[in-house]
């Protein structure tokens, strides 16, 4: 299963043996944040948006078109995930900052992305890059997989 609202994976139940492949989104810095399990503060801009902000995991149920990429840092493995969205960002840009803090020291990861509503076009790349990964681990493996599925 292709996975494209990565915050609905918070609630869905364990099942059987299977695969999920969730999308990364259009950000970057998922793998420092499973290598360092650290805590994030997530700052999207997006125009014209709701300010809101919060723990990323419940904050998605009240914004779930806005927090996608929120939630994906929080499977990474981050301990903990703030977010603050901001309305600021021009029309037709999607701003992420990503602040980690993590044992062995800090990271700051700046993202910029041309905007279609309220995704990105990167986003959609993702999508398109992680269906593309699907079929060629399944095709390796002699067979497509339909039914129940495992997650995380």
């Amino acid at each position: 299963m292709i996975v494209a609202s990565v915050g609905a994976l918070t609630k869905l139940p364990r099942c059987g043996a299977g695969l999920v492949f969730a999308i990364s989104g259009a950000i970057g810095g998922l793998d420092l944040v499973a290598a360092t399990r650290g805590e994030v503060r997530h700052v999207m801009h997006k125009h014209g948006t709701e300010e809101k902000g919060g723990e990323a995991e419940q904050l998605y149920w009240q914004m779930p078109r806005q927090l996608n990429s929120a939630v994906a840092i929080k499977l990474a493995g981050a301990r903990r995930v703030d977010v603050k969205v901001r309305g600021d960002a021009p029309e037709g840009l999607i701003v992420h900052e990503i602040y980690i803090k993590h044992d062995a020291g800090q990271a700051y990861i700046r993202v910029e992305n041309a905007a279609r509503g309220t995704s990105s076009v990167v986003a959609a790349h993702s999508l398109y890059t992680t269906l593309k990964r699907a079929v060629k681990l399944l095709k390796r493996r002699g067979k497509i997989v339909v039914g129940t599925f495992a997650v995380l």
